[in-house]
């Protein structure tokens, strides 16, 4: 039995034997107690079962000369939530022009994408074990045999196949036979996993290996044609640039250009020299003017970093690619690399209500007021290049009513989204579903809910107007037997305290001395405080005394 794990993956699914308990808890309005009242379901455990599952990637479809060696990189992850074993199997196809010669499946330790000498090959009896998330490097290695005829092509394939539950994934690879340019493009990166903020270092090696050399393609730089091979990489999403690895560290092509990709440039080789704004940056290449020497064997070698940022994706995968011409062949030819992956620690998506400023998290809103909310869904930043949109829903617990908003990304590669309107609420006891406004009561809890494109799900509430009761701004629960005090904002320091009051609800506050007034928000009568909770433990009450006087938060005291 083998073994070549390569990437612990931060799994959304939870493993086998996991225990899964749910509870269920409706809210609701008691018109007779006059609060929201909480009741919790009994608890249900589930035990989650054992299910394999397996990703072999990429089919190749590759160029080489007569009697080139073959270099086919391939990767199986493991993605189930079990241990699993694998066998393989791999094999010249039928339906073709040729086969490869001396056609081997290398176990790839050390993930170069080329088969290296002392590496182990792999035969059908030869099981591996992986672990849920981890990943192994394989390659296809042969010889393509030195008559074939040009324009011929070969297929082969290879198999993997789960031991317990047989479950199988295959990658078909196309190799045809070029008489003159033939490219090898190989990528690592250096780190398996990471953490938010770590510095990742990629290095895309470009080979010719054909008969002739290859030709440079059109290219703008600087404003002015300049033809030249490209060996180029587009950063993934969800990081930033950070550097070109030193050219006294990484061996390139005598008069290489390092290169930078604007994004505000639609023409994807067009490209400036001079290095700019690290986050102005969305793809950076090599170019090499002229190919030397005339025949082959040159290497080209582009290195650079990135950094991970803060709010990310369960995996970061990244792919190279060389474009050149082929005066044999005309036309211009794009040769992708393997892909890379690392894998990181996943962030589950968040939203939260915030002010119109999204400088404060709201905890309760007026009626007829806007709410405005932010996401943060890294899984939905599928484009570094564009501000992205996302919807979430807004449920009222009283009235019933939902509504889709639509919410918008902050800016190209944030993975942050904002309402990209307000959403409006109206005092209304009728629900309208789908009619953009929010119909609402008092004291009612509206639900946002967010769902990733990783399917997580995250939500958030506000409670609405409740004036006349206390809480803790946290949880939202309810603080029987509270004391109120306020003071005024005069020079007098004069206190008055207030307790239940005896209107059978127990949560109404009444201050005698009190005269209805220019409160906040919204609705009082003489004798009544109304006002907005802002933190734990704090009344805030903005009014006046007699008409003169301003009153300011105190702190609120459980009552003895």
């Amino acid at each position: 039995m083998g073994a070549a794990a390569r990437a612990d993956v931060v799994r959304s699914t939870p493993l086998a034997g996991t225990v899964i308990t749910n509870q269920a808890t409706v809210q609701f309005f008691d018109p007779t107690v006059g609060y929201p009242v909480t009741i919790e379901s009994n608890p249900v455990n589930v035990t989650v079962n054992a299910v394999e599952d397996l990703s072999l990637t990429d089919p190749r479809m590759v160029q080489y000369g007569p009697g080139t060696p073959v270099n086919l990189p391939h990767q199986l992850t493991n993605t189930g939530n079990t241990p699993s074993q694998y066998h393989f199997a791999f094999q010249n196809l039928d339906g073709d022009n040729y086969d490869l010669q001396n056609l081997k499946l290398i176990n790839d330790v050390n993930g170069n994408g080329v088969y290296d000498s002392g590496e182990p090959e792999i035969s059908p009896s030869d099981t591996f074990s992986l672990n849920p998330g981890e990943s192994m490097n394989l390659v296809i290695a042969g010889t393509i045999p030195i008559s074939t005829v040009l324009g011929n092509y070969a297929n082969v394939q290879v198999t993997a196949t789960t031991v317990l539950q047989s479950k199988t994934k295959s990658n078909i690879d196309k190799i045809e036979v070029n008489s003159g340019v033939a490219m090898r493009l190989n990528k690592s990166v250096s780190a398996a996993t990471a953490d938010t903020g770590d510095l990742l270092t990629y290095t895309l090696d470009a080979l010719s290996i054909g008969a002739g050399a290859p030709h440079p393609v059109a290219a703008t730089v600087d404003g002015a044609s300049r033809p030249m091979v490209l060996i180029r990489d587009a950063l993934p999403p969800n990081t930033q640039f950070v550097d070109f690895v030193d050219a006294s560290l990484a061996p390139v092509a005598p008069n290489s250009v390092k290169l930078y990709h604007l994004r505000s440039e639609s023409n994807r080789d067009t490209y400036v020299t001079a290095p700019p704004a690290v986050g102005d940056v969305d793809a950076v290449a090599l170019g090499v003017p002229n190919w030397y020497p005339d025949s082959n064997n040159l290497q080209a070698r582009l290195v650079f970093r990135v950094k991970v940022l803060s709010n990310t994706t369960p995996y970061i995968d990244n792919t190279g690619e060389v474009s050149y011409s082929d005066v044999a062949n005309p036309g211009t030819f794009n040769l992708m690399s393997n892909t890379v992956r690392t894998t990181l620690k996943q962030q589950p998506p968040t939203i939260y209500y915030y002010d119109n400023t999204f400088t404060n998290k709201a905890t309760s809103t007026g009626l007829s007021s806007d709410l405005y909310l932010e996401a943060s869904a890294a899984s939905c930043n599928k484009d570094l290049n564009i501000a992205e949109t996302k919807t979430i829903t807004i449920v009222s617990q009283l009235t019933g009513d939902t509504e889709t908003v639509t919410m918008q990304e902050t800016g190209p590669n944030t993975g942050i989204f904002r309402t990209v309107t307000p959403a409006p609420t109206e005092e209304n006891a009728t629900a309208t579903p789908g009619d953009g406004t929010i119909q609402t009561l008092a004291r009612d809890h509206l639900r946002a809910t967010v769902i990733d494109c990783a399917g997580q799900t995250a939500f958030t509430d506000i409670v609405v107007n409740p004036y006349g009761v206390v809480f803790d701004s946290r949880t939202d629960a309810l603080i029987p037997g509270a004391v109120v005090t306020v003071e005024d904002g005069g020079r007098r320091r004069r206190q008055h305290s207030g307790r239940p009051g005896d209107d059978g609800r127990g949560w109404c506050f009444r201050f005698s001395e009190f005269v209805a007034g220019n409160l906040y928000p919204g609705r009082g009568s003489a004798g009544r405080l109304h006002g907005a909770f802002q933190s734990a433990g704090q009344f805030a009450a903005v009014g006046s005394r007699h008409g003169r006087q301003r009153f300011l938060p105190k702190t609120i005291h459980r009552a003895r």
